[in-house]
């Protein structure tokens, strides 16, 4: 599929991206947790308590959740121990490294599949709003 030239240029920017990933993402995801805990105290507030914004707030919640614990894992994995983290350490790292994908991963897809519900919400509202609600049920029941 590669050609050879490819492959080594892909290779060689594999290596050198991960020299520098530790040091690029982990000040990222202290910025993405900041904005994350801005949003869900932003969007607590009365005036903002709406259905739509209280969705918006589990995944804001949810992210904040993903960046924390990818953000322990960069620190430790990327920065302190790197190249080889797991030579000569116990068995607490390993052990968080496996919790952390599984984490990674709930928490990322409650946040997606929020996003989802939020834009089925958004278009019933949508559709509701222009009197549509009823042909469109009707015609996905008739289907």
């Amino acid at each position: 599929m590669f050609s050879n030239l490819s492959r080594e240029l892909l290779v060689r920017f594999s290596e050198d991206y991960a020299s520098i990933h530790g040091q690029i993402v982990f000040p990222l995801t202290i910025l993405g947790m900041l904005t994350s805990i801005v949003t869900i105290i932003i969007l607590n507030r009365k005036s903002f308590q709406t259905p739509t914004n209280l969705i918006l707030q589990h995944v804001a919640f949810f992210d904040t959740i993903v960046l924390i614990s990818y953000n322990i894992y960069s620190f430790y994995f990327y920065i302190l121990h790197d190249p080889n983290p797991f030579v000569g350490q116990s068995q607490f790292w390993p052990r968080f490294a496996i919790l952390h994908s599984n984490i990674g991963v709930a928490a990322h897809s409650i946040a997606l599949w929020l996003t989802c519900l939020l834009a089925i919400v958004s278009f019933l509202i949508r559709i509701k709003k222009n009197n549509q609600f009823l042909r469109v049920v009707s015609y996905l029941i008739r289907e």
